[in-house]
């Protein structure tokens, strides 16, 4: 599963500025994995609830899991 997924984590990172990525909770953890550069299995550890957000970033070419399984409220802008 992990070449479908890599293949993603690519056609994301050719996209200019914020991507959003919306998928099935299983896939997201798989991708999460991947973007860090683990094995696929590591996404069996990721909890991830129904409507949760999650950031993925890079900083200074590392990849980061920001955020991850968060229900909190949003502040209003």
């Amino acid at each position: 599963m992990s070449d479908p997924v890599d293949r993603a984590i690519a056609t994301v990172l050719e996209a200019l500025g914020p991507r959003l990525v919306v998928s099935h909770g299983k896939l997201l953890r798989a991708f999460a994995a991947r973007w860090i550069s683990s094995d696929i299995e590591l996404g069996s550890h990721l909890p991830l609830d129904t409507a949760a957000l999650c950031i993925l970033e890079r900083e200074a070419g590392t990849p980061l899991l920001r955020l991850w399984n968060w229900q909190g409220q949003l502040p209003r802008a």
